[in-house]
C-alpha cells in the first residue's frame, strides 16, 4: 500500500484553508496548513511534504519569497509548489514559474480543476522519485559490478600463473623422463 501524500497548504486566509483542506481530504490527501510565510517555512524544515500549495498575497513575506526560500532548502526542494491566488496578472503568473512554481491557479478555482493539478503534480514526484530510486540501484549495481571484475580479473591473474606453473612444471616432468628415458635406452643398447 502507498503511503499517503503529505500536502502543506500556505494562505493567510483561514476560510481558505478549511475549504482547501476539506476538499483534499474528501481523496485522502493529508493536509498541515501555515498562515504565513514564516510558519510555512518551519513546518518545511520539521516535515515530508508531497506538494506544497501556496498564496502569493500573504502578509510579511509573499508566496514568491517563500517559494524562493522554499527551493534553496535541499530537503524541500524537490516538492513542487502550486501557486493557488486571487493574483492573476500576467507578470504574477510569470513571476510564480520563475520563482520556481510548477503551476499557478488563480482564486476562485473549482475543485475538481485543482485536483487534476494536484494529482497529475504528485503523480510526476512519484514517477520522479522511482527514477530516482532505479538510478541509485543502477549504479549500486554498477559499484558491485566493478567489483567483482577486480576479483574476476584477479582469479583469471592466478588461473594464467598456475596454468604457467603447471605447464613449466609438465615440461621439466617431460624431459626429465625424456633424459630418464635416454639413460635406460642407452643402458639397454649397451647391454
Amino acid at each position: 500500500m502507498e503511503k499517503p501524500f503529505h500536502i502543506l497548504i500556505v494562505d493567510d486566509d483561514i476560510d481558505q484553508i478549511k475549504l482547501l483542506e476539506v476538499t483534499l481530504q474528501k481523496v485522502k490527501y493529508e493536509t498541515l496548513s501555515a498562515r504565513n510565510g514564516m510558519q510555512a517555512l518551519e513546518l518545511a524544515i520539521s516535515n515530508k511534504f508531497d506538494l506544497i500549495l501556496l498564496d502569493v498575497g500573504m502578509p510579511g513575506m509573499d508566496g514568491f519569497e517563500v517559494c524562493k526560500r522554499l527551493k534553496e532548502m535541499p530537503d524541500v526542494a524537490d516538492a513542487p509548489v502550486m501557486f493557488l491566488t486571487a493574483m492573476d496578472g500576467i507578470s504574477d503568473i510569470v513571476n510564480g514559474f520563475k520563482f520556481g512554481a510548477v503551476d499557478y491557479i488563480t482564486k476562485p478555482f473549482y475543485a475538481w480543476e485543482l485536483l487534476a493539478r494536484v494529482n497529475t503534480h504528485l503523480k510526476f514526484k512519484r514517477s520522479r522519485e522511482l527514477v530516482q530510486e532505479k538510478i541509485s540501484q543502477i549504479k549500486e549495481n554498477e559499484k558491485e559490478i566493478e567489483l567483482l571484475n577486480e576479483k574476476l580479473k584477479k582469479v583469471e591473474a592466478e588461473i594464467k600463473t598456475l596454468k604457467a606453473l603447471n605447464s613449466a612444471r609438465a615440461t621439466g616432468d617431460k624431459k626429465k623422463d625424456q633424459k630418464e628415458g635416454d639413460t635406460g635406452h642407452e643402458s639397454w643398447i649397451e647391454l
